[in-house]
C-alpha cells in the first residue's frame, strides 16, 4: 500500500459480484498504479435479496467528446438511494463527436445491463442522439445508423 499526497487525484475501482462487493483506491506514481486502500465485503443472505425497486438504477447520464486530443466518454449512474458512480473512459479509436456520444450511451447501457438492471432513465445533452434513438429524428449518416442496429 502507498500513501497519497495532499490534493492528489485518486481512482476507485469497484467490483460488484452476486455475493461480494470490493473496492480498491489507486494512485498513479510515475505511470504505475499503486493501491492506497482495499476493502471487500461478502454479502449475506439478507443483503442479497433486496426488493427489485431498491436495486434499480433510476438515472444514467452519458456524454462523449471527440477532438484533436482523442475521444472520451463520461458516465454517471445514480441509484434509487442516490448512490452515484462516475466513470470516465478514453476511446482508443477515432470518432466524431456524435459517435463519442453514442459510445457513451452504449457503454452506459452495457454497465447497467451487466448490473442486471432493467428499468432506467437515460439522459444525454445530445439532441441528435436522443432524437435518433427515440425515432424523432431520421438517421441519415451510415455510421450513425450502425449504432442503432
Amino acid at each position: 500500500m502507498s500513501s497519497p499526497e495532499p490534493d492528489e487525484v485518486l481512482f476507485a475501482y469497484i467490483v460488484v459480484a452476486p455475493f461480494a462487493v470490493s473496492l480498491v483506491l489507486i494512485r498513479v506514481d510515475s505511470g504505475v498504479q499503486k493501491p492506497v486502500y482495499y476493502v471487500s465485503k461478502s454479502l449475506h443472505e439478507a443483503e442479497i435479496h433486496y426488493l427489485p425497486l431498491e436495486k434499480v438504477i433510476l438515472e444514467v447520464y452519458v456524454d462523449g467528446i471527440a477532438n484533436q486530443k482523442g475521444s472520451r466518454v463520461g458516465l454517471v449512474l445514480v441509484s434509487s438511494v442516490k448512490i452515484t458512480i462516475e466513470k470516465s473512459l478514453r476511446l482508443y479509436f477515432s470518432t466524431t463527436n456524435n459517435e463519442a456520444k453514442y459510445e457513451a450511451l452504449l457503454m452506459g447501457m452495457t454497465m447497467v445491463q451487466k448490473m442486471g438492471e432493467k428499468s432506467i432513465n437515460v439522459f444525454s445533452d445530445s439532441k441528435l442522439v436522443v432524437g435518433q434513438v427515440t425515432g424523432e429524428f431520421k438517421v441519415k449518416d451510415e455510421r450513425m445508423q450502425e449504432y442503432l442496429s
